[in-house]
């Protein structure tokens, strides 16, 4: 049976990750890759753990890949989830040149795998 914890973490996460979201996109508007994609990472890692009662810290791309493989995702699904993740990781590791039109199309399909994965979480 789920927690209380649990439930209420599920309940809030699209709200904590519209505010995640909304401080990226600010982030975005500075043009400042480096915290832009901290900041997409933080929400996509917690908006994850919190639908799946994890702690963001320790959801790794291959835990997260697992856990939404069990929860019956597809591989594609899965591969978007797993593409944004690295492609922010690298970016906040390892800092190289990003447009801002990379970072928008990456923002763009943050919110979007959010919304649509969200539903089913």
């Amino acid at each position: 049976m789920e927690s209380n914890r649990g439930l209420a973490r599920r309940i809030r996460a699209k709200g904590v990750a519209g505010k995640r979201l909304k401080a990226a996109e600010r982030l975005l508007s500075e043009n400042d890759p480096d915290a832009f994609y901290a900041e997409l990472a933080s929400a996509f890692r917690g908006f994850f753990g919190d639908k799946l009662n994890r702690e963001a810290p320790g959801l790794t791309i291959e835990a997260l890949d697992r856990l939404l493989e069990e929860k019956g995702f597809t591989k594609e699904e899965r591969g978007g989830v797993e593409r944004l993740l690295e492609t922010a990781d690298a970016a906040r590791y390892a800092p190289a040149s990003h447009s801002r039109e990379d970072m928008q199309t990456h923002f763009n399909e943050a919110v979007r795998i959010i919304q649509n994965l969200g539903k089913r979480l």
